[in-house]
């Protein structure tokens, strides 16, 4: 068997993880690393034998009408920035492994060969692929043993369980609402309150929910929390300010002022360049930013002073009835968030920018 060395630029942060996880798993980097390095390769390109297995298992998944959830899109356009410190990786791996992995690359993304290493180095620390296939079997054997009960029970599903099951079978692992409507629609019917009720149903047993960046197409939710975005948390805490609607940014106004209420003894104020310039970071216009401010002061809670023409919304803690604003200001507040006495708490917060692509891996 002949081997050949790879002497590619990997990013050092990924590197860094990974030797850590073959010294945690084996105790020994100098023999195993170019072991595990060579095994992350042939997963990631299909070349272990346990690919067809995986493939079959997938089917067994989405037949029960759920996703995917962890299987890796390859076909990827690079997301990391090009002044990323890397670390170059000189290791020996089977020398047709190489070229295999070299090809695949190619045929895949554009990105370079170290890049596209460093994400099967962390598919592999991760969950490698007999890891991946246990838990996909749980899942599959733990919905069997649930469907035969109600079958033995009942002497068969319930019929909307059927229905929802069927509609999950016509999308993929992920999709967006026109699909989801369409499929729907082809299997139940078009009345808004069908569409209503599956849609909700799908979604539960999908675990999907809304791409942080795009709320027209649904990812897992295991997805969007690996890349650390809480899909539960307020919109405000997800998505850029540019991609709020009113009622987002309304809701986050909102959520600010009660999460620094309850650093400040119950009660806080803003007033238009308040809102404007700390809370939403310069990005609304003044009339706009009044707006906002009218609007949030229809809520209990909530009021609008205006003294001597200049307009305030003050909020007292006690007397907000709004459970979304109660739940999301708490967690807020034990965030990481600046205090409320600090200048830029701003809803115009980072968060991972997400390709919105039907066929882009969601990093």
């Amino acid at each position: 068997m002949s081997r050949a060395k790879i002497d590619w630029r990997v990013p050092s942060a990924e590197w860094e993880s990974f030797v850590e996880f073959v010294y945690c798993e084996y105790g020994d980097n100098e023999r195993y690393v170019s072991r595990e390095v060579e095994q992350a390769m042939r997963e990631w390109a299909d070349l272990d034998g346990l690919a067809p297995i995986e493939k079959r298992v997938n089917r067994l998944v989405r037949a029960a009408g759920r996703t995917v959830e962890d299987s890796p899109e390859k076909k990827i356009a690079s997301t990391s920035p090009e002044d990323e410190d890397t670390t170059r990786v000189s290791h020996r791996v089977d020398a047709q492994v190489k070229n295999d992995f070299a090809e695949f690359v190619n045929q895949t993304t554009e990105d370079r060969l170290g890049l596209v290493l460093a994400r099967a180095l962390r598919q592999h620390r991760m969950a490698d692929r007999p890891q991946r296939l246990l838990n996909k079997l749980n899942r599959v054997v733990d919905d069997a043993e649930s469907l035969l009960a109600e079958m033995s029970e009942d002497d068969k599903l319930n019929t909307r369980q059927k229905r929802t099951i069927a509609i999950c079978n016509h999308l993929g692992d992920q999709f967006t609402r026109s699909e989801l409507e369409d499929a729907i629609r082809s299997v139940v019917g078009d009345s808004p309150p069908t569409i209503r009720d599956y849609t909700e149903k799908v979604l539960a047993r999908r675990n999907a929910v809304k791409h942080p960046n795009n709320s027209e197409l649904y990812i897992p939710e295991a997805t969007v929390r690996k890349l650390g975005v809480d899909p539960n948390a307020p919109a405000i805490d997800r998505k850029p300010y540019d991609d709020l609607t009113r009622g987002e940014k309304v809701h986050g106004l909102q959520v600010v002022l009660a999460s620094r209420s309850l650093a400040s003894n119950g009660k806080y104020q803003a007033n238009v360049q308040k809102v404007k310039r700390e809370i939403f970071d310069r990005e609304p216009s003044d009339s706009h930013s009044r707006e906002l401010i009218r609007l949030a002061d229809e809520a209990r809670g909530f009021n609008l002073a205006n003294r001597e023409g200049k307009l305030r919304l003050r909020v007292d803690i006690e007397k907000v009835t709004d459970r979304s604003v109660l739940e999301a200001a708490s967690s807020r507040l034990h965030s990481n968030s600046p205090s409320a006495d600090d200048e830029g708490e701003s809803l115009k917060e980072t968060v991972p920018v997400i390709n919105s692509g039907q066929n882009t891996e969601v990093r």
